[in-house]
């Protein structure tokens, strides 16, 4: 936030108490201010007051005790309203909002004001949701804006024609590309995982095509079910332990089957699960029953 200021320093605004804690030059506590800009040091010296002085240093009553010379020099005084000082109660610093408004800071306020906003993507609600396990999210983010270090992301990069961007396939079944599509969920060695393991989530149906489980995603992604929140861990949880699997045998040449994967796919889920609070129903209970979670484990009594 240090490095932020000078963006963050324009919606800190000082409400003023006493006048005793805010700057008369260097704090924003009207819409006019800070004053500093339009008024020098050497000037504000030159007038006999300090560089440290504060509103109640010269406003007393509600009149300022500007120079005459000033109120001609600078015309943005006279527009200046002379604030009703209270002595019983400090200042305080406050947050300008988006709408403009006064609020009490926070960092979620901060962060809203200063970022760059667009229209909400509808794949939003499929990546992060409370439920998610932020790397695993963070993977699928990456999948869905075709951002990961894949062949035909490379092949991009590949201006001077070099001929050993096109030898490559995929590492995990040695026949198809190394693409995106290829590899969540089409390739055999990814399909056979993703076919086993989204009978765990009863959507059968769903196809190994990334854009149709995406579309099916999309759909359900604003549901609270139990049954689209476990479909959403387990589509990232499989997109990201392929993508390591895709990885390891890249890099250091390491394989491991799809049995193991499969298994540390369903320990992953079921490990998150066990952190959730659950009402005990039959649909829970169905659900508990079909990843092995024990009973007493996050339940909440009606």
């Amino acid at each position: 936030m240090l490095q932020l200021r000078h963006r963050i320093r324009p919606f800190v605004w000082s409400k003023l108490g006493d006048g005793k804690d805010t700057s008369i030059w260097f704090d924003r506590w009207v819409e006019q201010c800070p004053l500093s800009p339009m008024i020098s040091a050497r000037q504000i010296i030159r007038a006999g007051f300090s560089l440290d002085s504060r509103v109640a240093n010269l406003c007393y009553n509600g009149v300022w005790n500007w120079p005459d010379q000033w109120r001609s020099d600078y015309p943005i005084l006279n527009s200046l309203p002379g604030p009703m000082l209270q002595s019983e109660i400090k200042d305080e610093l406050g947050w300008v909002d988006v709408e403009g408004n006064v609020t009490d800071y926070s960092s979620k306020a901060c962060w809203n004001t200063i970022r760059m906003t667009q229209a909400e993507v509808s794949w939003s609600h499929v990546i992060w949701f409370s439920q998610s396990i932020p790397r695993h999210a963070f993977l699928v983010w990456l999948i869905v804006r075709k951002k990961l270090k894949t062949q035909d992301m490379l092949m991009q990069w590949n201006k001077n024609g070099n001929s050993n961007f096109n030898l490559m396939c995929c590492s995990l079944c040695k026949k198809g590309p190394d693409s995106h599509n290829h590899l969540i969920f089409e390739c055999s060695f990814s399909s056979q995982i993703w076919s086993r393991v989204k009978i765990l989530a009863e959507v059968p149906y769903v196809s190994n095509k990334w854009e149709d489980v995406l579309h099916w995603l999309i759909i359900k992604s604003k549901l609270r079910s139990f049954k689209n929140v476990i479909g959403r861990l387990l589509v990232a949880a499989t997109a990201y332990f392929v993508w390591q699997e895709r990885n390891l045998r890249l890099f250091i040449h390491q394989t491991r089957p799809p049995d193991v994967i499969i298994i540390q796919i369903k320990s992953t889920i079921r490990l998150k699960l066990v952190t959730f609070r659950f009402k005990n129903t039959m649909v829970v209970d169905h659900w508990l029953k079909v990843w092995k979670v024990p009973r007493e484990i996050g339940f909440i009594k009606k």
